[in-house]
Formats: structure tokens, C-alpha cells, sequence
């Protein structure tokens, strides 16, 4: 299977330029239905569908107070109900003309040639959420959604840079926004709209005294009035929604996403996501506020297909799975790494002939899938369906983006969850999308080849030693670099903010990611390094953590790990937390411990994790400066200590500040 080829002659330091194997007589701009803004995008959607079920919901049935918030418990129906693509458009219509009329987003002209009107919107996915994006998108207001994890600061930046004046928010924000407009740390905010107005509080009521908001619904009745209101004009150079992402070091960086660069990503995702259709069912759980569901929700608005939301507890996301019965399912490397675990754990506990049958199934599969077969007719109906139902028992593709994940856990799931496995790669500033495996391909450990809207090249990387012309083992020519894109999906460049857009934009359009590929023979990109977040130990030697962090992630009982090295030292440490798993792991080998706590405490159990992540280290061809001298094993979660990004990237500078002491204990007795 090709996935690219060449359209130009390589230059000097860097390869030729490579574009999708099917599209090299030219890039892809607009969808097949003509659509050059977000705006024509949703109105020939609503037009093309107008009758048929869109946005799906779980009603709440009843609620209950939780005695140490105060706040809701909602009791949800067992069953989605949906909203028609024409009930959607009229209520984002209202809200949009509600917006404008009360003049909650002024026009801010203060960045190039600019005339943008902001709208924030923090909270988890739900209807609002969506409502409110579509409004912002019919109406030319560019959104700026807020994460979760993004800290005090970081948020803080964001509002100030863009003088945002409203915020769309959930009831349980209300009480940290009010108190920082009532301080004056958010000196250009002035309404706040409430999205979810069913879970406010007494708290709530009382702490948006004296500051102007509004109830959601009641802004989208009053929009109602004034309708039919005409649509302003939308330009395919205008802004569709910014990304603020935490990132892992400084302030966030505002990525402009401009209408143009969408319609160009749907026109791409027609041929590289021929898999879905209108009657494909999508779960949203990943935060909105990040590109990958964004886009999602867009492709699948583009297609006519249903979009339903989750009931907003990650921890009970089984149950929507189970009553949506999505056909595809999209998630990150975090989430399928516990579906790894767990259900690679399950098989370990089979014992007799149910071990036996469960692990010859398990081979049998293995062996299969590397061929493209991902059913069996037997093993399918004895083992794997229980696991499939997972997911809801109908899920044809699964898709992961936003970091690296191992080949041994996307193999695995393709067997359990029988169904092809595809990997993206991208970053925000393409829109997350730029290369993509394709489900006839059972190649692993590859990111596929570039999506028709984009070309891309590899430039050579002295100081790392990979170069445009470097060979394989057998002399075939395997070019490595720096990976740079161009095409209709790269952004216009970061919100005030020229400096970093020079150093990441180059004046002929290209974007230079800072990650390391290798092109394979039949156009296909590997990823293999990071320029980004890389450091040399005291011998010289480079080394990239976030690629070593996921060969280790793949050892048994090992949750989360920050890998560490000091350029005064020649040898490297790390922070584990550890999995259930670990639990047997110990037991196994003799290590006392009833508890994953008592086992941080362990001196053995910390000889036995060195111990394993060697092996780790000697099974996956890591060189010797690679290896983990000595690990401190940490009970409290990454995720718990606020050190991951929404994605679940690990911000290595927080990191790095929060285990100060420690690594300090760790490197002492070391040269």
C-alpha cells in the first residue's frame, strides 16, 4: 500500500516534498459540497438533514445533593433523546442573534488586518456547550474555549489577551469566575451566561451578585423575538475558534483556526475517513475544548450523522457507551492504555480451560490481525464480543491522535474490540490532522501518510544526527528529519503573538512540528523522536523522554512515568505511578504489599520496578543511556498533582518543579 510519493526533487538538507499518493497533481481546499466557511458548512448541513436526528442527550430523570458540595447528583434516562438538525439550527440562530443584540461580543480590531468578536466557553461537553459554538460559527464570533486543567495564570493570560468581555460557563465555575471579576483579575470580563442553569446553587445565586449574567435559556427565548435575523457574511480568512492549549511550558499560545482551514480539513476527511458516513454515531467525551473532538463534531455535522454527548462523569462513560452503541470510537492514548490493561488482565486471570481457550484465542488473533483479519468466527462469539460490548457492540473503526501510543496496546485492542485501528498525527497549528493510517493498512507503528490537503517534508537535524539521506540497516535509503507541513490546514499563526510565529512559521507557509519522522518505503511517516523536549546527558548523549516514556508505559503495573535526566549527569531517574496491576506484579515476586501505597514505600517493590523497566528497556532495543538508574515511586496520581495536560501529555517543566526535592534525592550517589 502506497500512502505518498514525491512532487519535487529533493534539496539540499532536506528530502522532496511528499503529498497522499492519490493527490499529487494538487492539495484539497473545499468539500465536495463547495462549503469555504464554518458557516456554509452548518447551513448545508441543516439544509441537507433538516429532519434528521443530530445532537443526543440523556435527559435527567431526577436529582439528588451531594451533602459535601451542595451540588447536583443527576439520576440520567437509560436512553439518548435527540434534537433534529432544523431544532438545532433554530435555537443556535436565536442565541446568535441574542448575543449580537445585547452586545455581549464587541468587535476587538487589534491583531493584523483582524475584526474579531469573542465568546468563551468553559465547561464540559453538553448541548449548551455545542449550541453555543455553533451560534458563535453562524454568526462570525470566534470562540475561545477554556480548558479544566488550564491553571489560574494560564487563563487568566488568555482573557487578557483577547479582552474577552463574555464567558459561557457551567454553574460549577460560577464561584472561582465571580470572585476573579470581583478582584479585578479579570479586568475586561463583563457577562457571564450560565450554561447548565438547572445546577445553580444558593452559592451560586449569592456569588453572581453584582456581576452581569445571564441564564442560557433565557438568552436563547429572547434571540427567539428577534428573529428572522440575517446571517452576517462570513469570509473563509475570518476565525473560526482559537486554541489555547495548556502546553507544557510558559503561557499558552492562542492558535487562530481560520474558517478556511476547516473547510479544507472536511475535503481531506472525505477521502481519509471514508469509513464514516451519515449513518456513523459518534460519543463526545473528549473536551471540546481541544481540536480533536472540535473537528470531529464538525466532520460528523458535515456528514448529516448523530453526535451524542456523554452524561459527563468520565468514570461512568461505560454506560453511555452501552446506550449509544457508538460506531466509531475516538479517544487518546491514556484511555486505551486502561482498556490495555484491563482487559489484558482479565485474560491473565482466566485459569483451566477457560485460560487456555481465552489465550489460544488471543494468538490465533494476534497473528491474524498483522494481516488485516480483525474477526474470527469463533473466537469472536467464545471470547472477544464480551469485550467489544465495551464499547457498546458495534464499533467498526477506533482512532487515537493528540500523543504517541505503543504497538503492543493497539494491536491488543484490535483484537478485543475486532476492528481496525487507525493512528493520526498532527498538532493544534494543522488542526490536529495531518496524517492518518488507513483501515485496509494492518502496518503498525506508523502515523500513515499525509491527509490530501497537506504536503510535507523532512529536514535534516544535525545536532540529533538525522539527516535527509540517511540509510537502513540493508543501505535503502530511509530519510529522517525534522517533519515540516504545508497546506490549507495550517493556521494563520498565533494571536499577538509574532515572535513565536517566526519561530514555527515559515515565510514560504510551511509549519516545522519539532518531531522527528522517518518516511518508510512506501510513504508512510514514523514518528521517532521530538526535537522539542529533548536534553543531553553530561557524556553528549540526546535524549527524548516522551518517546522513552511510552516504551515504559507498556510495562505491567506502570500507570504514569516522568523520565528525567540532569545534563550534569550522565544517567537518567524517573517518578512511577503505579497501576492496580502492580498489586500481582508484586505478589508474583514475592514482594509484600497489600496496598499500591505500601508498595510506593517499599524498598523492594522499588528494586522490582528498576528490575522491570530494564527489561523493559533491553526487550524494546533502548540503547544503554536509556535505562532508569533508580525511580522514586509516587503514590499520588500525575493527574491528581494537576501535571497533565487536558490530553494527558505530561507538562515536564511542572514536573520537573513539583518532584524538585526528590530528584535531588535520586541523582545523589549517582555520577
Amino acid at each position: 500500500m502506497q500512502y505518498s510519493g514525491p512532487i519535487s526533487e529533493p534539496k539540499k538538507g532536506e528530502t522532496a516534498i511528499y503529498r497522499h499518493s492519490d493527490h499529487k497533481g494538487g492539495l484539497l481546499t473545499i468539500p465536495k459540497n463547495k462549503s469555504t466557511t464554518v458557516q456554509e458548512i452548518f447551513l448545508s448541513s441543516f439544509k441537507a438533514n433538516a429532519h434528521e436526528n443530530y445532537l443526543g442527550v440523556r435527559p435527567i430523570v431526577s436529582s439528588t445533593t451531594d451533602p459535601k458540595t451542595g451540588r447536583n447528583v443527576n439520576t440520567l434516562k437509560d436512553s439518548y433523546e435527540f434534537l433534529t438538525y432544523q431544532q438545532v439550527e433554530a435555537k443556535a440562530r436565536a442565541l446568535g442573534a441574542a448575543m449580537l443584540a445585547k452586545n455581549l461580543v464587541p468587535v476587538k480590531s487589534q491583531f493584523r488586518n483582524y475584526n474579531l468578536r469573542f465568546a468563551s466557553i468553559y465547561g464540559k461537553n453538553t448541548l449548551e456547550w455545542i449550541l453555543t459554538d455553533i451560534a458563535c460559527n453562524l454568526y462570525g464570533i470566534s470562540t475561545v474555549p477554556v480548558y479544566d486543567t488550564l491553571g489560574d495564570d494560564a487563563v487568566q493570560h488568555m482573557f487578557e489577551e483577547t479582552e474577552l468581555t463574555t464567558l459561557f460557563l457551567s454553574a460549577d465555575h460560577v464561584k472561582k469566575i465571580t470572585a476573579k471579576i470581583k478582584n479585578g483579575t479579570f479586568k475586561f470580563l463583563k457577562t457571564l451566561v450560565i450554561l447548565d442553569e438547572i445546577n445553580l446553587i444558593p452559592e451560586d445565586l449569592k456569588n453572581l451578585e453584582g456581576v452581569t449574567w445571564f441564564k442560557f435559556n433565557d438568552l436563547v427565548k429572547s434571540g427567539e423575538s428577534l428573529l428572522p435575523v440575517e446571517l452576517p457574511k462570513v469570509t473563509p480568512e475570518d476565525i473560526s475558534f482559537f486554541s489555547y492549549t495548556s502546553g507544557t511550558t510558559g503561557n499558552p499560545k492562542g492558535a487562530m483556526a481560520s474558517h478556511k482551514n476547516v473547510a479544507a480539513l472536511m475535503a481531506a476527511c472525505e477521502v481519509s475517513l471514508d469509513f464514516l458516513s451519515k449513518d456513523s454515531v459518534h460519543i463526545s467525551y473528549l473536551p471540546l475544548a481541544h481540536v480533536l473532538e472540535k473537528i470531529v463534531h464538525l466532520y460528523i455535522t458535515h456528514l448529516g450523522a448523530k453526535y451524542c454527548f456523554f452524561g459527563g462523569d468520565v468514570n461512568k462513560l461505560k454506560d453511555d457507551l452501552a446506550i449509544a452503541k457508538p460506531t466509531v470510537f475516538v479517544s487518546v492514548p491514556r484511555l486505551f492504555n486502561k482498556f490495555h490493561d484491563t482487559l489484558k488482565s482479565k485474560i491473565g486471570e482466566l485459569t483451566g480451560c477457560k485460560g487456555n481457550l481465552a489465550n489460544k484465542a488471543l494468538r490465533v488473533k494476534l497473528e491474524n490481525v498483522e494481516k488485516g483479519h480483525y474477526t474470527h468466527f469463533l473466537y469472536d462469539k467464545l471470547v472477544f464480543n464480551k469485550m467489544k460490548a465495551v464499547l457498546g457492540g458495534r464499533c467498526e473503526v477506533l482512532l487515537t491522535g493528540s500523543a504517541p501510543l505503543s504497538t503492543p496496546v493497539k494491536k491488543f485492542l484490535k483484537v478485543a474490540f475486532s476492528c481496525p485501528f487507525l493512528e493520526g498525527y498532527g498538532q493544534t497549528e494543522a488542526l490536529g490532522a495531518e496524517f492518518v493510517t488507513r483501515t485496509s493498512c494492518p502496518e503498525l507503528g506508523i502515523v500513515g501518510g499525509p491527509l490530501p490537503h497537506n504536503e510535507f517534508k523532512l529536514v535534516d537535524v544535525p545536532e540529533m544526527s538525522y539527516f535527509s539521506t540517511d540509510k537502513d540497516e540493508e543501505g535503502n535509503l530511509a530519510p529522517r528529519g525534522e517533519i515540516w507541513v504545508r497546506g490549507g490546514n495550517v493556521i494563520p499563526g498565533y494571536y499577538k503573538n509574532e515572535e513565536k510565529n517566526a519561530e514555527t512559521f515559515t515565510s514560504d507557509g510551511w509549519l516545522q512540528s519539532g518531531d522527528i519522522g522517518m518516511i518508510t518505503p512506501n510513504g508512510a511517516l514514523k514518528i521517532i523522536d521530538r526535537r522539542k523536549n529533548i536534553f543531553k546527558l553530561s557524556h553528549g548523549e540526546y535524549v527524548a523522554p516522551d518517546r522513552l516514556e511510552q516504551v515504559y508505559k507498556t510495562t505491567t503495573g506502570i500507570a504514569d512515568i516522568f523520565v528525567y535526566g540532569d545534563s550534569l549527569k550522565s544517567v537518567l531517574i524517573a517518578i512511577v505511578n503505579l497501576s492496580p496491576d502492580f498489586l500481582k506484579v508484586a505478589k508474583d515476586n514475592g514482594v509484600e504489599g497489600d496496598t499500591l501505597e505500601a508498595l510506593c514505600k517499599s524498598d523492594k517493590a522499588n528494586k522490582l520496578v528498576v528490575d522491570t523497566l530494564k527489561k523493559c528497556c533491553e526487550v524494546n532495543g533502548l540503547k544503554g543511556f536509556e535505562r532508569i538508574s533508580k525511580v522514586h515511586l509516587e503514590p499520588r496520581l500525575f493527574a491528581d498533582l494537576d501535571l497533565l495536560t487536558t490530553t494527558f501529555k505530561l507538562k515536564r517543566n511542572e514536573a520537573k518543579t513539583a518532584f524538585k526535592d526528590i530528584i535531588a534525592k535520586l541523582y545523589v550517589g549517582l555520577d
